[in-house]
This record gives structure tokens, sequence and C-alpha cells, in this order.
């Protein structure tokens, strides 16, 4: 895969010391620490872009009837069992 470097500008001077405390207690150079915030970051988008997909996918294909049961009918029942 090929790697390409990033410049990020206009940091605040907080956030800076803030990122490279993470590092160091991370045991990382800054550098490292932001590269592993980002690819979680990316890796997390696609999480949540695949789960999206599956509820589209069951809601397709499971739709919701005029007189299915509801939650609501669920808890009550559930209550009446106990």
């Amino acid at each position: 895969m090929a790697k390409t470097s990033v410049l990020i500008r206009n940091v605040k001077k907080e956030t800076l010391e803030q990122l490279k405390a993470r590092a160091e207690r991370n045991g990382r150079s800054l550098q490292a620490e932001l590269l592993d915030i980002l690819e979680d970051a990316a890796a997390f988008s696609q999480v949540v872009r695949d789960r999206l997909a599956l509820l589209a996918e069951v809601r397709r294909t499971h739709p919701i009837q005029a007189g299915d049961i509801s939650s609501v009918d669920l808890i009550r029942e559930d209550r009446d069992n106990r």
C-alpha cells in the first residue's frame, strides 16, 4: 500500500500538548500516536458504514407490516408473564 505524508496546520497549542502527553503515555512518538488515531478513526467509519448497510438490508428484507407486534406489546407481555 502506498504511503503519503499529511501536514496539519493551525493546531491549537493545548491540543498539541494533549496529543504529546497521550503519545508519551502510550510510549509512542507523536507521529506514531497521530497515525494510530487516524487509522482508528478510518476503521471506525468503515464499521459504521458496514452496520448501516446491514441494517438497511434487514429493513429491506423484513419490512414492518401493519399489525406487527410492537415493542410495547412485547414488554407488556413479558411483564404479564412474570
